[in-house]
């Protein structure tokens, strides 16, 4: 066989051994007041913020909850509505202290490590931020509602760059594994998507309740095996994507009211949507536990 089908035929086993998009729905635990954001660690650890309780809690896959950290204020790990959390490659959480107009990040129990930003306009500062997501190459992206823009730093906060993409009160970001950055832009019922530096690549959706159009979405989420998953807030439900925005499905089988975010542990297999509507938090599992490749590169080699 030519090289090239030697190749063609690697892509396939790639694309066959990341599992399609179908959850299962298995259950759901009570959250800890208005769901502010989710996100799940590599050891399948969930953490939530806690929009109104000021704090971050975690538990373990099935909501058992193991801890929490925080209180009401402007102090080191104290939070004025704390809103997106994600935890990053190495285990550290961020938080996006949505009205003390920062991002603070800590180890996965709770120790603070630092921060960075307060209110204003420019460079490295804040109006309100709704979102934090961190990148494989470890670029820390923050969407700001207030500003209609987003920013990208280093891990421990040094500026590196923004863009706005026409956004109207965007409220989440996604990134992909191949570093693209998929942008929920809540006021104008569409996502946007971009280069890891902010060159604009394509967007989708309208105002509406049909496959594919939204009513305030709020968080995404884009998985390992490259599905972007949508919190369709005004239309209660979770639609999901290819990269591209061609429409796939609408997760089933849960009642979702008012979604927040949608968090999908590292392997794919486990899949959290923050339903602020009715204060749970609802997990789906996939149904296909086929292990995903560690990277395209080590399946190449195979065919040198």
């Amino acid at each position: 066989m030519k090289k090239a089908l030697w190749v063609g035929a690697c892509l396939a086993l790639v694309a066959a051994a990341w599992p399609s998009p179908n959850y299962v729905y298995r259950g759901w635990w009570a959250s800890y007041g208005y769901i502010g954001g989710l996100s799940v660690a590599t050891n399948g650890n969930v953490y939530q913020t806690s929009f109104n309780n000021h704090i971050v809690i975690y538990f373990n896959s099935t909501g058992s909850r193991i801890g929490s950290w925080g209180s009401y204020g402007n102090g080191q790990g104290q939070f004025s509505q704390p809103a997106g959390v994600d935890v990053s490659p190495n285990n550290w959480v961020y938080v996006a202290d949505f009205s003390n107009h920062r991002v603070q990040y800590f180890t996965r129990t709770g120790s603070f490590l630092d921060m960075w930003g307060s209110y204003g306009s420019g460079p490295g500062s804040f109006n309100m931020p709704g979102d934090v997501q961190v990148g494989a190459n470890n670029w820390v992206y923050v969407v700001e509602r207030g500003n209609h823009r987003v920013q990208r730093f280093t891990s421990t906060g040094s500026y590196l760059g923004s863009f706005n993409g026409t956004f109207y009160m965007p409220d989440g970001v996604g990134i992909a594994a191949n570093y693209n950055v998929y942008v929920t832009d809540r006021g104008n019922s569409r996502i946007q998507y971009f280069t890891s530096t902010g060159s604009p690549l394509g967007s989708w959706g309208s105002n509406g309740a049909g496959p594919g159009q939204f009513i305030r979405p709020i968080g995404n989420e884009v998985s390992n095996g490259g599905f972007v998953f949508v919190a369709d807030s005004g239309n209660n439900r979770v639609q999901y994507f290819r990269l591209n925005g061609s429409y796939l499905d609408t997760l089933s089988g849960a009642t979702i009211v008012t979604p927040i975010d949608v968090a999908i542990s590292n392997n794919d297999r486990w899949l959290y949507v923050g339903s602020d509507g009715n204060s749970r938090i609802i997990y789906f599992t996939h149904t296909n536990t086929a292990v995903a490749p560690a990277s395209l590169g080590k399946v190449k080699a195979l065919f040198r």
